[in-house]
């Protein structure tokens, strides 16, 4: 029988190993949570105002944006994106002061229905989402900064406090100040506002899902004369799939563009036995190497 003196002793020595445990935990480095066959799916929404000249146009499009974690080798992930335009629309035009919106979008909706609606590349990434090659330039718009805009932010190299500021490693040169923890999508997010010399670009990193929960993006710049786009760019997690592989990914048009531009550009990552197969086949003269 355990008297009252040694209950308490023990209740003490249990919060005493607790408390340091869940002190380590919070201050752990944050890190994404990827493995090889996970599945990111965003929802995407793009929005372009073009003012200047003689013309003041407003564009807006929407995408589903697929995250697919191909392989793993020496702490690096292959990743591949691939974004699918769900709509595009034209918002509002106007000419020299009048309204001509009806006059523009008809041809506008006839070069979007020609246009292709898939948008994909791929690169490599540590855990912190340092990314080791190049980015593809051409986007699913013109704009001048989707370049250096994504769904995987390089994340600071220790847990930073509340206050803190850093520059990152990123393409645009952004400026990071931690905000605080913020609720998205009923999970307890870290906010990270990032600031340059065209707008603003905000991350919420979830501990809870180790990805990016959302990312928002408010920036103008000059375009040419007095031409200036102001651009919104908004990312949302949807959901966060483990366990598919690539040849599911490949058999898919909303995910096969990204998991073959993955599979281009690290040569490491292994290819699905079937793929791997039809290289070699000498009966197929489309594969055969």
């Amino acid at each position: 029988m355990i008297c009252w003196r040694s209950k308490s002793i023990l209740v003490v020595l249990t919060l005493l190993l607790y408390f340091p445990l869940a002190q380590t935990q919070n201050n752990l480095p944050w890190h994404y949570d990827l493995n090889p066959g996970d599945h990111l799916v965003y929802r995407y929404t793009f929005e372009r105002h073009v003012s200047g000249g003689e013309a003041d146009s407003l564009t807006k499009a929407t995408y589903t944006s697929h995250v697919l974690v191909l392989a793993e080798k020496d702490g690096h992930l292959s990743i591949g994106f691939q974004r699918n335009r769900e709509s595009a629309d034209l918002v509002s035009y106007r000419e020299k002061g009048k309204d001509t919106l009806a006059q523009q979008k008809p041809d506008f909706d006839h070069r979007m229905a020609k246009r292709e609606a898939h948008f994909h590349e791929a690169n490599e990434f540590d855990h912190s989402g340092n990314n080791s090659d190049f980015w593809q330039a051409a986007r699913e718009s013109p704009s001048k900064v989707l370049l250096g805009i994504h769904e995987i932010a390089d994340l600071p190299e220790r847990v930073p406090a509340v206050g803190d500021k850093w520059r990152g490693h990123d393409l645009l040169g952004f400026d990071n100040h931690f905000v605080g923890m913020e609720n998205v999508g009923g999970k307890s997010c870290a906010r990270v506002d990032r600031k340059n010399g065209i707008g603003r670009l905000s991350y919420w990193w979830c501990p809870e899902t180790g990805v990016l929960g959302k990312v928002e993006f408010d920036g103008e710049y000059i375009l040419f004369g007095d031409a200036r786009a102001h651009e919104k760019l908004t990312f949302e997690l949807l959901e966060k799939r483990r366990g598919e592989t690539t040849a599911d990914w490949l058999k898919s048009a909303d995910t096969q563009r990204a998991a073959l531009d993955a599979l281009l550009l690290s040569a490491w990552a292994p290819l699905p036995p079937i793929l791997a197969r039809s290289l070699w086949s000498r009966k197929n003269p489309v594969f055969r190497l």
